[in-house]
């Protein structure tokens, strides 16, 4: 008997899972780049329901696997947010007076007020 017909490999759905993957993440950003924009909106507005996501993003697999709540999961998605989306960089550095070209990372401050159902116990 070969390895190749004991070892079963998943594969990946491109159509689906991939391209699924990456529009729920710009998505995702965009609705973070929004909310920022409009700097006096109450942090209670959450993001785009997730229950029609299909296939699952990573970002939910995350959650689902980790056990993390919406504001654990959001700030990932955040924090992926700066390094994949020079838009939402921008706004991100401005909200946090910074300059968009300098290294940047993400202030907790920040993700307190802006991410959904807030906590500490995220940190510990």
């Amino acid at each position: 008997m070969s390895i190749a017909s004991v070892v079963t490999v998943p594969q990946l759905n491109v159509d689906g899972g991939a391209i699924g993957n990456q529009g729920w993440l710009a998505q995702r950003f965009a609705f973070w780049r929004e909310r920022l924009l409009r700097e006096g909106d109450s942090a209670d507005a959450a993001p785009p329901d997730d229950d029609s996501v299909a296939p699952e993003s990573a970002a939910l697999q995350l959650r689902t696997l980790f056990g993390l709540t919406t504001f654990e999961t959001e700030l990932i998605v955040l924090a992926a947010g700066l390094e994949l989306d020079a838009s939402l960089r921008a706004v991100v550095a401005k909200a946090q007076g910074a300059s968009p070209r300098e290294p940047m990372s993400l202030s907790y401050a920040l993700a307190l007020t802006l991410l959904p159902q807030p906590h500490w116990d995220a940190v510990s």
